[in-house]
């Protein structure tokens, strides 16, 4: 188990996580948002990495990690440009582009070699208008966290009692 942070192009904050799985194009990571709270799957596009580190702080994380022994295990999805495809079947997915402190949350609907077209969900849970997005664009995709997973619980709770 390692624990990386990563500098990525263009954004204010770090970002952390556990270390499941990585390809040429991608790194998948347990999400530790904040301190030693893990919450959800995200996938960092190593394009837009300018450097990961490390460090005396990464390596207590491991050990306390490795300590509760509560590590989930990878997705299993193949790391590589067909990624997006494979992201398809799922309900609710978040993408990150330029700027580190704006998500785009919803639903791929379909996608080719240079974007992808997205039904966005509101932060009120609400399903809206579709979007485009260019691949070549993304930094990160989160899927399962619990930000996601509340949001699509409550929007499916308001369809039904409709």
């Amino acid at each position: 188990m390692k624990v990386l942070s990563f500098e990525i192009e263009g954004w204010d904050e770090f970002i952390e996580g556990i270390v499941l799985n990585e390809s040429e194009e991608w790194i998948e990571i347990v999400d530790n948002y904040h301190d030693l709270r893990l919450d959800g799957i995200k996938f960092v596009k190593r394009d837009h990495i300018l450097y990961d580190f490390h460090e005396e702080d990464e390596i207590f994380k491991e050990n306390v990690f490795r300590t509760m022994k509560q590590i989930r295990p990878s997705t299993g999805y193949v790391l590589d440009s067909n990624l997006i495809n494979e992201l398809k079947n799922l309900e609710i997915v978040m993408f990150e582009l330029e700027e580190d402190d704006v998500c785009f949350i919803g639903k791929i609907i379909k996608s080719d070699s240079e974007k992808l077209q997205l039904l966005t969900m509101t932060s009120k849970a609400e399903w809206s208008d579709e979007m485009n997005i260019r691949l070549s664009d993304i930094r990160t995709i989160s899927i399962d966290n619990e930000y996601l997973n509340t949001l699509l619980s409550y929007n499916k709770k308001m369809l039904r009692a409709v």
